[in-house]
């Protein structure tokens, strides 16, 4: 699959949507999450393009 594909060959799920009232919590909740789905992904390396955080903002334990 190549970007001369066009747009019918891409796909895209929404995971999560905000109320966007809340937008004081808003960049917290974002890096949250995208934490808690880079640890479940594991997209790194020959897995992915995404760089391994220096630490994690979402403790999973």
């Amino acid at each position: 699959m190549t970007l001369r594909d066009g747009p019918d060959a891409f796909a895209y799920t929404v995971l999560w949507r905000a109320d966007a009232a809340d937008v004081v919590n808003m960049r917290q909740t974002l890096k949250t999450l995208q934490d808690k789905w880079l640890r479940k992904l594991m997209p790194f390396d020959e897995r992915g393009y995404n760089h391994r955080p220096l630490r994690w903002t979402y403790d999973a334990h």
